[in-house]
């Protein structure tokens, strides 16, 4: 009976336990990718420009494919279908002058497979430089359909001559590429009376708004937006008016921690892009976040050390007349001049930098005089608007 009992016991309690919810297992839930770079964005998105129309990230994108080096095909006025360029044996040119080789490829990469952009036709590839004027000046025609082009200009490579052009860009003439920009512009809208979009990054930008505010009132009506990102401004004594009357059709990003962008930037409705990195490394564009739709994800506001130094450098740089601004430039010019450096790549830093120490020493002393002056007018600057860096963005 007592077997019998405790078996009563055992059987009962398994028929309660049966009775009773069994525990499931937590489902776990696919995680929601927060963002994205516009690298993934070609690689994720497969509409066509007849599927899905043009949009911000896709200026980005032409924007950052200007900083590849074409191949002799890309030069006349009859496009070259983007997919076509993607040949190993061509690799080693088209990357040779990018600034960020890696993510450049996997990007021309990704768009050369992408059903969106391997029909997009490449054509009026030019690049130039010149050591002696101090030009760098990069641009490429894209045939987005028959009816819109897209124009892109280059900014800064690797180039030192390059560096040493945007220095001039605080000057109060115009620079060379400036001048080219018009000049290209005027050339690619001949032959073609459909829309035209411009755009760049960098010094890109500044050239894109400045070519599209110079050329023919003619070109100009058909220019439908202009995009700049994290491009400098042009100064207000370079054709100031007739910058101020296209502003209404420029699209200026910078990322949250930007410097370049903001700089001789009177304007202040820039969109403000969340990024990752540290400092300069947010000027490069592949550390600006997209959203899994396909859009640019924005923040409010700039970090406080980007506020800090928009307010103090811009006040710097316009407290100086041309005069004080040849000089100083003209000083960092000999700094630049010790490296002997045709390129970045050419510049070993650990090396350089005891050299950079030596020479600024041996400086003329009115040179000498200028930099350490302008180093403590900026310091000073940066500590007086250090309330302003508080103050929100309208």
């Amino acid at each position: 009976m007592e077997l019998n009992r405790n078996f009563y016991r055992l059987h009962a309690k398994k028929i309660d336990n049966m009775n009773e919810e069994e525990e499931q297992p937590e489902e776990v839930q696919p995680k929601n990718e927060e963002h994205i770079n516009f690298i993934s964005y070609v690689e994720k998105t497969m509409e066509t420009f007849e599927e899905k129309p043009f949009c911000d990230v896709d200026a980005l994108v032409f924007s950052w494919l200007s900083y590849i080096d074409f191949p002799e095909n890309c030069i006349p006025d009859d496009a070259v279908r983007l997919g076509d360029l993607y040949k190993a044996e061509l690799f080693e040119q088209m990357f040779r002058t990018a600034v960020a080789y890696d993510e450049t490829k996997a990007l021309f990469c990704a768009a050369a497979a992408s059903p969106r952009f391997r029909d997009i036709g490449v054509s009026h590839y030019v690049s130039r430089l010149d050591p002696e004027t101090l030009k760098q000046f990069s641009a490429v025609n894209f045939h987005i359909s028959d009816k819109l082009r897209f124009i892109a200009f280059r900014g800064t490579d690797k180039f030192i001559v390059g560096w040493k052009e945007d220095l001039c860009l605080a000057l109060a003439d115009p620079v060379e590429s400036q001048k080219s920009s018009v000049r290209y512009l005027t050339r690619c809208a001949s032959g073609f009376d459909g829309e035209i979009i411009t755009g760049g990054h960098s010094k890109g930008g500044n050239l894109a708004i400045f070519s599209s505010a110079l050329c023919d009132e003619s070109i100009r009506n058909r220019i439908t937006k202009i995009y700049s990102f994290d491009g400098p401004g042009v100064d207000d004594e370079v054709n100031g008016e007739l910058i101020d009357q296209i502003y209404d059709k420029v699209v200026k990003f910078v990322p949250q921690s930007s410097l370049i962008g903001l700089l001789m930037e009177k304007h202040e409705d820039y969109l403000i892009v969340k990024s990752d990195g540290r400092g300069f490394s947010q000027h490069m564009a592949f550390y600006w976040h997209i959203t899994p739709e396909g859009e640019f994800d924005f923040t409010d506001d700039l970090t406080y050390d980007s506020r800090i130094l928009k307010v103090s450098v811009n006040k710097w740089i316009g407290d100086m007349n041309y005069e004080e601004r040849s000089r100083i430039i003209q000083s960092l010019f000999e700094l630049f001049n010790t490296t002997n450096a045709e390129t970045l790549d050419d510049i070993d830093f650990i090396k350089v930098i005891p050299e950079i120490k030596k020479n600024f020493d041996d400086m003329n002393p009115e040179a000498r005089k200028i930099l350490l002056n302008n180093a403590k007018n900026i310091i000073t600057e940066s500590v007086k608007n250090i309330p302003k860096a508080f103050e929100k963005k309208e």
